[in-house]
Parts: structure tokens; C-alpha cells; sequence
């Protein structure tokens, strides 16, 4: 355990993002006070914009404890980015990482603080032999089981649940590494492990909770940016992900496009006014798939905006198909000669309007 030496040292920091936590908070920091009562700790609540009031929640009680520190983040967001950005403001000569909403037990934290002393890393494992998991269904189960166990193959050290988000590490390891992490998504330990299997780990079992209160982090864009960490690290190497978001985005688009088509021309509607209404639809389609990925709220004149981008390519579409319908082919090749042309134009304007600029 860490002596507590004075309020100018701080010996631990502990690292909480939030989205919607404004129950929790308040109840995390109460326990850890008395938990850690003899240890000299700062609470660095990172909040990605909350909007039930909990940055200002957070604030509040900033402003009467000298231990809590807020940092709000506008037009930024994602959990391992939240994370960073505690890290690299953090004080303590430990860093640790927790939920908010109390679904780890924040009563294993002495026992973290203890084994960090022989270990640069002490994780809070699920999957340990005496772990247990609570309130969870058996399909979250599973899945949560094959995403570890695939991540446990990419990996060197051998741990049982590289992507967990409680875990504590050194300070001086962390600064040491940091400039090498660029893990997007919610598993920014699984990205600590991947790049640097040095590391000394030491995990430690406890009863991983159904949440209580706030917001699940496990978004669209979270869930294919923890994707990209894998395929960037291990099958695709430095390849440029915005252009398989592109590529994934509009074969999407042309899947959509097609069943619309066929399902216009069985209600009897006319083979151009067919292709104009799927595409179109296939259009929003895309844009909205894409606003998903990357976390943006859909907007009007962000979707006018992407219209105009994707202008000439519509055309393009339309106007081939007009004219190859002319030449004797059949509906369907000429759906798809037509779509395939009109994606050419739209992969370039996938880039003009580039939607990682827009988060």
C-alpha cells in the first residue's frame, strides 16, 4: 500500500471517462475516499460532453474537493481518447483506469496498488479461474468471450483478458510508450499489450458487474475502430483503414441499391424511375451507415452537403443507365454496369466529403 505523504505528492491517479454518469459519479468518488483513505489520489473525470449534467456535476464538486478534476470534451469523443488525455494531464506516479458506472469493483484497487510495486501492469481480469461476470445475457457472454480469446491469439504476454478496462499501470511506463499508442475505440490496453509485450502483467480476478447507471461507450464507430486496431496491427499493416471504410462503406451502398431496385420493379414501377428511387435511397443509405461508423449525428445539411459530393456520381448512374438499357442488355446489367460506374465518382467524393473530419 501507498503511504499518504502530503497533499502536494499524488501518488495515484485514477482515470474515469463518462457519458451520462451523473448518478455515478458522485457514489464512485464517496467510496473511493474511503477506500483510499491512506493514499494520496487524484479522480480525473473525463467526460465526452454528457448531456444529463454530469460535466457539471463533476464541476461542482471539482470546486469543493481538491482531489477531483474535470476534463470536458467538446466535439471529441471515444474511449480510449478519453483515457489518453487523463493519462497525460494525470499527476500520480500510478495510473489507473475504471468505469464509472460501477461495473468493476473498485474494492480490488488496494490489491492493484500492492501488486504494482513487482509489476509494471496489474490488470482486472474477467476471465480468471475465481472471476465472475453478473447480469450479463449468454450471447453478450459469448461474444465477449470469442472477441477476448481472439485477442488473447494476437498477443505475447499471456493474460486472460487483454481487453479489459480496469486496469493500473506506471506512470513512467506509460509516458514512455505513449507516443507509439494510437488505439481508437474502447480496448486501449489491448493496444498497450500488442505494442509492447515487454511489459511485466499481473491480473487480478473480481466480479465484473451489470451496469448501474449511464451510458454504454459501445458504439458503431467504437466497435469498427477496436476492428481497426486488430486489422491495422496484424493483417493489414499501415494500409489506409479510411479507404476500407470507403470500399465497405459503398458495397453496403450497392447491396442496398439493388434490393431496392427489385423490389420497385415487382410493384410494377418503370425500369428509370426504378433506378432513380434506388438510387437515391442507396445514397442515404450510405450516408447514414458512414454517420454511424464515425459517430456523427446525422444532420440535414451535413446530408445535402454529402448530396452535392456525390452529385456527378447519381448522375452518372442514371444517365448510363439510361443509355445502356438503350443497347438490348438486361435490366440487371445494366443496373449493375451503371451502379459500378457511378461508384467511381462516389469513392472520390467519399474523400472530399471525408467524415473523420467531421468528428
Amino acid at each position: 500500500m501507498l503511504e499518504r505523504k502530503g497533499f502536494l505528492k499524488v501518488d495515484l491517479s485514477i482515470i474515469l471517462p463518462t457519458l451520462n454518469e451523473v448518478e455515478s459519479v458522485p457514489v464512485s468518488l464517496s467510496y473511493l475516499e474511503k477506500l483510499l483513505e491512506a493514499v494520496d489520489f487524484e479522480l480525473i473525470v473525463v467526460d465526452d460532453d454528457s448531456t444529463d449534467g454530469t460535466w457539471q456535476k463533476v464541476l461542482e464538486i471539482s470546486r469543493n474537493n481538491p482531489r477531483v478534476r474535470l476534463i470536458r470534451r467538446v466535439h471529441r469523443k471515444g474511449l480510449s481518447t478519453a483515457i489518453m488525455e487523463g493519462f497525460m494531464v494525470a499527476k500520480g506516479n500510478k495510473l489507473l483506469v475504471a468505469d464509472a458506472d460501477l461495473q468493476h469493483d473498485l474494492g480490488i484497487i488496494p490489491r492493484m496498488l500492492e501488486a504494482s510495486n513487482d509489476y509494471d501492469l496489474v490488470v482486472g481480469s474477467r476471465y480468471l479461474d475465481q472471476s465472475r461476470i453478473s447480469g450479463w445475457s449468454s450471447n453478450r457472454q459469448s461474444l465477449s468471450i470469442y472477441g477476448t480469446r481472439f485477442a488473447c491469439s494476437i498477443i505475447k504476454n499471456k493474460v486472460t483478458d487483454p481487453l479489459s478496462g480496469f486496469f493500473l499501470i506506471n506512470a513512467s511506463k506509460l509516458h514512455g510508450i505513449a507516443p507509439a499508442l494510437q488505439s481508437k475505440g474502447f480496448k486501449i490496453l489491448f493496444e498497450i499489450l500488442v505494442k509492447h509485450p515487454d511489459l511485466t502483467v499481473k491480473e487480478i480476478s473480481y466480479e465484473f458487474k451489470n451496469r448501474q447507471y449511464g451510458q454504454s461507450k459501445l458504439t458503431g464507430a467504437v466497435i469498427w475502430d477496436f476492428a481497426e486496431t486488430l486489422l491495422t496491427r496484424n493483417l493489414l499493416g499501415n494500409w489506409n483503414l479510411i479507404l476500407l471504410k470507403s470500399i465497405l462503406g459503398g458495397l453496403s451502398g450497392i447491396v442496398v441499391n439493388l434490393l431496392m431496385f427489385v423490389i420497385l420493379r415487382k410493384s410494377g414501377l418503370d425500369f428509370i424511375n426504378s433506378l432513380v428511387l434506388s438510387v437515391h435511397v442507396a445514397l442515404v443509405w450510405n450516408y447514414l451507415i458512414k454517420a454511424y461508423l464515425y459517430a456523427i449525428k446525422p444532420g440535414m445539411k451535413q446530408l445535402l452537403d454529402y448530396y452535392g459530393t456525390h452529385f456527378f456520381g447519381t448522375v452518372a448512374i442514371l444517365v448510363s443507365g439510361f443509355f445502356i438499357i438503350q443497347l438490348q442488355y438486361t435490366e440487371w446489367m445494366t443496373v449493375i454496369i451503371s451502379i459500378l460506374l457511378g461508384s467511381g465518382w462516389n469513392f472520390f467524393g467519399n474523400h472530399i466529403f471525408d467524415f473523420s473530419d467531421k468528428n
